[in-house]
């Protein structure tokens, strides 16, 4: 860390990248400041090759017109590498799926080979507009194909992760460039107009350490498609038994299905203690590398704990089998630095409930995020003493984690946290709000972007289901859990110039 910041005190890229960054102990501006750099450095090599300055740009204002005799929608694409079998297919496809179709046309552009998998053949068939950027076609002709398309609003569900080419966003293919969901924090470039957070995950006192404008979502940034895909989680007749899973039939099952990566030495030790003060306890966790299996449970035994306390599960595919075994565990223990956010969404559903520590940066507080956005903060620890504290009281105290339990399975119907419907209806009204600001900013060369706070449309859990009246009730179809068939059309109304 400290090779880093004389990296970062030098103005020289620093060697480790944005999205290793945010795993790191590392202070709000650290983390910024290592984006920003890594940002600065790709756009540069951009804006030499072709030759321009910091206002290159490559949209052509007559390309956005809307046509004749034909609805003004706005034209809003998203680019990802993750139109594939990959948490953010599964987190976005129910949104994708639920905008306004009357005052929203939707552009997915893919930026990955095509797996086959049922996320990736449903977007293509549901999505007229679903397009393979070619992987070996330059990030400027990529650019210019989006451009070609006149597309208004562009979002990067990449950011700083694998598979990214931020360098298409560079050329700014589109007038407002939207950055969000993938990467936990400021993208750092200046040809990023909003970044798509919270008032918990992105407080407004930490607004510093972002170089876009920030759209505060009303409840959770995150959005999902749970309800959607994995209705089967609700059905207690379907769900698999212990035994099956080889978890012992009494005692209290902790479980964290977070990566290795984000075990530190710190939460491990915090888990250490609470199994030794709830007895008979075990803790699930995924199958790591055997190395790393190894290391735990030496640690493990370091500190007196026998190593039959900690049980190991594989991946398990398609996920609707992850999300049913999910609900065998009685306790989810978040991680610290970086927090589950899928996965913490994930055990929810399961309808288990959740110890989670609020930290300090954007991805040690999506845990606290959607305990909120779930209705339920008391699962929000602020400090380690308190975080421990909670899962113990919890485990000894049969009647109040039977209580919590059946509050989250209940809140699952009602809470924001799954209303995908009321989320996208907020983000469009988002959307409106960006293109408005981006008309002014063309009338007066002085206007200046400023924060969007869109909407709550209020309670609208009937998702999936279209707002007609339809005697036949068209309804979204669950694959297994694995797929959406129809999509949804007659929704409430945004308005926008």
């Amino acid at each position: 860390i400290d090779v880093v910041q004389a990296q970062i005190e030098d103005k020289q890229v620093p060697i480790v990248a944005p999205f290793h960054s945010v795993h790191y102990p590392m202070t709000r501006q650290m983390v910024a400041d290592i984006a920003r750099l890594h940002a600065d450095q790709r756009y540069q090599e951009i804006l030499d090759k072709a030759g321009a300055d910091e206002d290159y740009t490559i949209w052509d204002p007559k390309l956005l017109a809307f046509p004749e005799g034909r609805p003004q929608r706005l034209r809003i694409g998203y680019v990802s590498a993750d139109f594939v079998n990959h948490p953010t297919a599964d987190l976005m496809q129910s949104a994708l799926l639920l905008h306004d179709q009357s005052r929203f046309e939707i552009f997915l552009y893919s930026i990955s080979r095509d797996d086959t998998s049922m996320y990736r053949q449903v977007l293509k068939r549901e999505i007229s507009n679903f397009k393979a950027l070619p992987n070996k076609a330059s990030d400027k002709k990529c650019a210019e194909m989006i451009r070609d398309d006149g597309v208004h609003i562009l979002i990067n569900l990449n950011s700083h992760t694998a598979g990214e080419r931020n360098g298409i966003f560079a050329h700014r293919p589109a007038p407002v460039q939207v950055v969000y969901l993938a990467y936990p924090g400021t993208h750092g470039a200046s040809y990023l107009d909003y970044n798509v957070v919270d008032r918990t995950v992105s407080p407004e006192d930490q607004r510093e350490h972002y170089s876009e404008k920030l759209v505060y979502m009303p409840h959770c940034y995150q959005t999902n498609s749970f309800k959607d895909l994995y209705g089967e989680v609700l059905d207690k007749s379907l769900l698999p038994t212990r035994q099956e899973h080889g978890l012992p039939a009494e005692g209290i099952v902790f479980c964290t299905f977070n990566r290795l990566g984000r075990i530190t030495p710190g939460i491990f030790q915090a888990w250490i203690e609470i199994l030794k003060q709830v007895p008979n306890s075990v803790i699930w966790l995924y199958k790591h590398p055997n190395t790393a299996v190894l290391r735990l449970l030496d640690t493990a035994r370091t500190a007196g704990i026998d190593a039959s306390r900690f049980c190991f599960a594989g991946p398990v595919m398609p996920k609707i089998e992850h999300l049913k075994r999910l609900t065998l565990a009685d306790v989810y223990l978040d991680t610290l630095v970086y927090n589950g956010h899928t996965t913490g969404s994930d055990v929810l559903w399961a309808g288990v409930p959740m110890v989670t520590i609020q930290g300090d940066t954007f991805p040690s507080r999506v845990g606290a995020s959607l305990a909120r956005a779930v209705g339920m903060p008391e699962m929000i620890a602020f400090d380690m003493k308190q975080y421990v504290e909670k899962a113990v009281n919890l485990a000894l105290d049969p009647e109040s984690l039977r209580e919590m339990r059946e509050k989250l399975q209940g809140l699952r119907l009602t809470a924001p946290l799954f209303d995908t419907k009321r989320w996208i209806h907020a983000f469009e009204d988002a959307l409106g709000s960006m293109w408005q600001d981006h008309q002014m900013r063309q009338l007066d060369p002085d206007f200046q972007l400023e924060d969007i706070f869109p909407e709550d449309p209020g309670e609208m859990h009937e998702v999936g289901v279209c707002d007609n009246d339809d005697k036949k009730g068209k309804k979204w179809k669950e694959e297994k859990g694995d797929a959406l068939t129809q999509p949804a059309k007659n929704m409430r109304k945004t308005t926008f110039p």
